[in-house]
């Protein structure tokens, strides 16, 4: 059987954050938006920062993206577009693994943002529109968080990080039961 695709190149000089936003590409640091026909809308801000990677979720007529520097220590949570406010993480061998953040909808269906903001073995996670730290993981079983994923699903936080170099591991944790253990939630 031979798979059948379709390849659209489409012209985006200077793009460095991309995200999906629903069937659009968005590059959050410019508020480019690329359709998949080929068109595209203007330009229309700039973060002055050179962050190279972004994730983004939409939750109703919201769209919540950050914009990260990748083995750096600078972050941006946006709001549709809208800077809403500055992420940090520990500068303690940021430039040797990649910075740990990821978002998704809760089990009460609020954004929330998982993350290190303060110590590169501290998993934080945090209302995304309050800022509010909703639970606090320090690690005892891995000691650099990393490349922070979450399920399709919602439900399960996937933490590939590593010991030392070269050692690395997985992590994963239900998500929704974590949460739950932040008894206002």
């Amino acid at each position: 059987m031979k798979l059948l695709h379709r390849t659209t190149i489409i012209s985006c000089p200077r793009v460095s954050t991309l995200s999906w936003d629903g069937e659009e590409l968005v590059d959050v640091t410019s508020n480019l938006r690329v359709r998949l026909d080929g068109t595209t809308s203007p330009i229309t801000q700039s973060t002055g920062y050179p962050f190279d990677h972004a994730v983004g979720i939409r939750q109703g007529d919201i769209f919540w993206s950050v914009a990260y520097a990748n083995r750096a220590t600078k972050g941006i949570l946006l709001k549709n577009g809208a800077i809403h406010r500055e992420l940090n993480r520990s500068f303690y061998f940021a430039h040797a693994y990649d910075y740990p953040l990821t978002m998704t909808v809760g089990p009460t269906g609020r954004v929330v943002v998982a993350h290190c903001p303060n110590s590169f073995d501290t998993l934080e996670v945090e209302d995304a529109e309050t800022g509010m730290i909703l639970v606090t993981n320090q690690s005892r079983d891995m000691e650099f968080h990393s490349r922070l994923a979450v399920y399709q699903d919602g439900r399960h936080l996937l933490d590939a990080g590593w010991f030392w170099h070269p050692l690395g591991g997985a992590w994963v944790c239900d998500l929704g039961a974590l949460l739950r253990s932040w008894r206002r939630y």
